[in-house]
């Protein structure tokens, strides 16, 4: 067997530590009231109090979010501020693997020795992002209007293709079918459901408490709202947009 070297060898998840929120569509909750890094840096707080770990121990922390969120200007910084701590860090993002990325460049801050301690913090709002005015001297409206999420979704500069399209050559290239995704797609499904039924998930998520700018409870986020069970038949009966792609095998 051959053997992998880690990357990173200096550095350690301590175990139990981590916590998610749960992932309702953002219009059906009362997360569409929020702030959603304010939001996220006090729930990273009260997780980690769930977990027995202190917010003291950490002494940098790094962020991870695509989407323009009010406040990003002062990015790691401020969200450190609603957890507790007064600690610097940064905000890093990418259009995919963002989690996977932050935990990498952790790493690479615990092995240099710059830090002894890295929270890592994610968070998004992908159902409903801002819209943003920028200056396009070239265009001849002199500016352009984006929707964050739809218009990049739908508009890679690089290629001039949506990411529709993008899935669609990659499927094409590979030879990956329909039937594979669909079939991939319902296994999925049927995991997420066996592993909320088992009480897998209460491991890792968290019910979190939103609160009005009054202070006053508007509701708890106890569960995944908006994900249904769904078929490998109702999967092969819906239409294709692009090669093997369809909206029941979307991830947004």
């Amino acid at each position: 067997m051959k053997k992998t070297d880690s990357m990173f060898p200096d550095a350690r998840i301590p175990y139990g530590t981590w916590g998610s929120s749960y992932f309702p569509a953002w219009q059906s909750s009362p997360l569409a009231e929020v702030n959603i890094g304010q939001f996220a840096g006090e729930s990273m707080a009260r997780i980690l109090g769930i977990r027995k770990t202190s917010t003291r121990h950490l002494d940098y922390l790094i962020i991870g979010s695509t989407v323009p969120w009010h406040w990003k200007f002062w990015n790691a910084t401020v969200v450190a501020a609603c957890m507790g701590r007064r600690i610097p860090g940064f905000q890093m993002e990418q259009a995919c693997a963002t989690g996977l990325q932050a935990i990498m460049l952790a790493g690479g801050q615990i092995q240099s020795g710059a830090s002894e301690a890295v929270g890592v913090l994610t968070f998004d709002r992908t159902s409903d992002s801002p819209v943003g005015v920028f200056p396009e001297r070239r265009a001849y409206r002199r500016t352009e209007v984006i929707s964050d999420v739809w218009d990049n979704f739908g508009f890679d500069p690089a290629t001039g293709e949506a990411m529709l399209n993008s899935a669609g050559n990659v499927a094409r290239k590979y030879r990956i079918s329909r039937k594979e995704i669909d079939e991939l797609t319902a296994y999925r499904y049927e995991q997420y459901f066996k592993a909320k039924e088992s009480g897998f998930l209460d491991r890792v998520a968290v019910p979190l408490e939103i609160l009005n700018m009054q202070g006053k409870s508007m509701g708890i986020i106890s569960e995944d709202i908006g994900v249904k069970k769904i078929s490998l038949d109702s999967l092969r009966a819906m239409r294709e947009l692009d090669s093997c792609v369809t909206s029941g095998t979307q991830t947004h």
